[in-house]
């Protein structure tokens, strides 16, 4: 008996979840160039399947959940952080003119700029904008996990762990040089590199270390003023990676230096302003297409209109739980009584734009 409710239940939820418009066909017909004759109909891919094939394709990138809310549409870009324009503006750009005969970036500069936001960025809009598999991968899990896959006791093999990031038509490599430099790092930079130069493949870099050629060796480079120098010196990305994979980037990458105050010590001080000060605060609202609510869902530091505002950000209902996507044209931004929004959305929770 609770097999067949069980099953009747399934079947009733089976048919709420079939989509209108393909009847569950994931085709579905569309008006030929000739839309004045009733015979000139034509098929494609439902919208319902494409969202189906973003969704698996943003699972297999594996983003990180701490990068999962980053978007270019939600980049700040303005006030303190307006040298980050230009940045931001390549990246957006780089999307829209994807593909570029396997031509990646290579975004270089300090420490809380916003480089993996970016990456990320830019790797959500070609999986859900325009359907290109993507993978990011963290530098230094990367090489761990290769370190690992040499115990005897670990079933996943070097080749296993790096096929995925031979093969994914945009690999991001996050935080560049980031591990000690050794020989073996050497050569395992060098194998992951090439395989995806070779391939042509398009790859995205992020790192905290100057592009920079290695300083040229003095007449007498044992001396003690020249050991002090060396040893006073900040290690560059030639340094980390040698000088002859960071030409190879150079092939494979447009560099996108970044400069400007740390973002996260930015946040830090305006989240601790804000809590101390109770008055009106700017939020960006939207109503949920599905049960009509009005979403408060971001709070606003800076927010441009016009130039980027065919950028859709995602935005998740409140009440009915519906995600769905608004440009920032579509948004209305209001001013909301701190105390109301506390009752109800948590402002300390709520992510700038």
């Amino acid at each position: 008996m609770g097999d067949s409710r069980a099953e009747g239940f399934q079947a009733i939820k089976a048919a709420a979840e079939v989509c209108p418009l393909c009847e569950g066909t994931g085709w579905k017909t569309v008006a030929g160039s000739n839309a004045g004759s009733a015979n000139d109909r034509r098929v494609t891919r439902c919208d319902c399947r494409l969202r189906a094939r973003a969704k698996d394709l943003l699972s297999l990138a594996k983003i990180p959940k701490r990068y999962e809310h980053c978007e270019l549409s939600n980049f700040d870009f303005d006030g303190p952080h307006i040298k980050l324009a230009s940045a931001r503006m390549i990246a957006c750009r780089f999307v829209e003119e994807y593909p570029l005969a396997g031509t990646g970036l290579m975004f270089v500069g300090n420490s809380g700029l916003g480089k993996t936001h970016l990456a990320v960025g830019i790797t959500k809009a070609l999986v859900l904008n325009k359907g290109i598999s993507c993978l990011f991968a963290d530098y230094r899990e990367l090489l761990k996990q290769i370190q690992n896959s040499y115990n005897p006791s670990v079933q996943m093999t070097e080749l296993g762990i790096l096929r995925p990031v031979f093969d994914a038509e945009v690999l991001v490599l996050d935080d560049l040089g980031a591990v000690k430099p050794t020989e073996w790092v050497w050569d395992a930079v060098s194998f992951i590199l090439n395989a995806r130069y070779n391939g042509k493949r398009t790859t995205i870099i992020t790192t905290n270390f100057a592009d920079e050629a290695e300083q040229e060796t003095s007449a007498n480079p044992n001396s003690e003023t020249e050991r002090a120098k060396r040893a006073a010196a900040k290690p560059t990305l030639g340094d980390r990676i040698t000088e002859r994979m960071r030409s190879r980037l150079h092939e494979m990458c447009r560099l996108v230096r970044m400069d400007g105050q740390d973002y996260r010590e930015s946040l830090r001080n305006a989240g601790a302003q804000y809590a101390r000060i109770e008055v009106d605060l700017a939020v960006a609202c939207a109503d949920c297409p599905k049960c009509g609510k009005e979403n408060v869902y971001k709070r606003v530091g800076a927010i441009r209109k016009g130039v980027h505002s065919t950028l859709a950000a995602p935005i998740t209902c409140k009440r009915c739980g519906e995600v769905f996507r608004v440009t920032k044209n579509e948004l209305q931004i209001r001013k909301k009584a701190r105390t109301e929004l506390d009752a109800e959305y948590s402002v300390d929770a709520l992510e700038w734009m």
